[in-house]
C-alpha cells in the first residue's frame, strides 16, 4: 500500500487520505484481510472436495449431468403446467377451439344444404347439361384431332423419303 512504512512513523504517515494510507491503517487491516483471504481459500478447497464427492456419488448411482438437466426441465415443465396463468390460458384456448369447430361445422352444414337445394334448381340443371355436352363434344374433338395428327404424321413421312 502506498505510504505504508513499517519502520518509521511520522506525523505525515499518521494522516490518512484516499491516496496515502498510514501504517496504522495498514496494520489494522492487514491481519483481518489476510485471515479473510485464508478463509476464502479454505472454503474453495472444501467446496471443490465436496463437488468431487458429489460427482462420484452421481457416477456410482448412474446419474449424469444430462439426467439432472432432464429432471430439472421436467420439474420446471410440471410447475408451468400447474401454474394458474397456464391453466387459464389452456382452458381459454380449448374453449375457443370448441367454439371455432362448432362454427365451422355449422357453416359447412349450411353450405351443404344450400348446394343440395341448388342442385334441384333449373339453373343448376341447365349448367349441368351444358358441362355434360362440353364433355361429349371434347371427346369427339379429341378423336378428330387424333385422326388429323395421324394423317399429318403419315404424310410427313412420305415427303421425307
Amino acid at each position: 500500500m502506498k505510504g505504508c512504512n513499517k519502520f518509521k512513523l511520522s506525523s505525515l504517515a499518521l494522516k490518512t487520505d484516499i491516496h496515502n494510507v498510514s501504517c496504522i491503517d495498514c496494520f489494522g487491516f492487514s491481519f483481518p484481510f489476510s485471515q479473510t483471504e485464508d478463509e476464502i481459500q479454505t472454503l474453495r478447497q472444501v467446496l471443490l472436495a465436496k463437488e468431487k464427492y458429489a460427482a462420484d456419488i452421481r457416477r456410482q448411482l448412474g446419474m449424469s449431468s444430462l439426467t439432472n438437466i432432464k429432471q430439472s426441465l421436467s420439474k420446471g415443465w410440471q410447475e408451468v403446467q400447474t401454474s394458474s396463468p397456464y391453466v387459464r390460458t389452456r382452458d381459454s384456448l380449448s374453449h375457443a377451439g370448441q367454439v371455432t369447430s362448432a362454427a365451422v361445422s355449422s357453416v359447412g352444414m349450411a353450405i351443404t344444404r344450400r348446394l343440395a337445394q341448388m342442385r334441384h334448381s333449373s339453373t343448376f340443371r341447365s349448367f349441368e347439361d351444358m358441362v355434360g355436352n362440353m364433355k361429349v363434344n371434347s371427346r369427339h374433338m379429341n378423336a378428330t384431332l387424333f385422326s388429323l395428327l395421324l394423317i399429318v404424321l403419315s404424310t410427313d413421312h412420305l415427303f421425307l423419303v
